[in-house]
């Protein structure tokens, strides 16, 4: 998993799924622009082949609110998608680096992970 060795969180140029690599004509969780089917066809069959999952996630206005508050998000991008996606993509990959440094342990219905 690529990282950025000042602060252990992925760039966007690393291989993420927003990365300029990965960008497809939708997007990593596409920009509302209605295609053909096969299009989104095409589009789904890449996705998994290059290992992507696409799924909805709930977020709370607050949680939001956090990501702008801690410099992940900019406040007038709390209403785009894809910038969102981007700010919960760097939490994700953050806390995935602390769980296999140790400095991070989740609780979960199997135990601990991490830490």
């Amino acid at each position: 998993m690529p990282r950025d060795d000042n602060n252990g969180v992925v760039s966007q140029n690393s291989g993420t799924p927003w990365s300029a690599e990965n960008q497809s004509t939708l997007g990593p969780i596409g920009n509302g622009v209605a295609g053909s089917s096969t299009a989104r066809a095409r589009e789904s069959r890449r996705r998994k082949k290059d290992g992507l999952r696409q799924i909805t996630v709930e977020l709370f206005e607050r949680e939001i609110d956090e990501f702008a508050q801690h410099g992940l998000l900019a406040t007038h991008e709390r209403g785009d998608k894809i910038a969102v996606s981007h700010a919960l993509y760097l939490v994700i990959e953050a806390a995935l680096g602390a769980i296999q440094s140790g400095t991070l342990a989740i609780k979960t219905a199997k135990g601990t992970t991490g830490g």
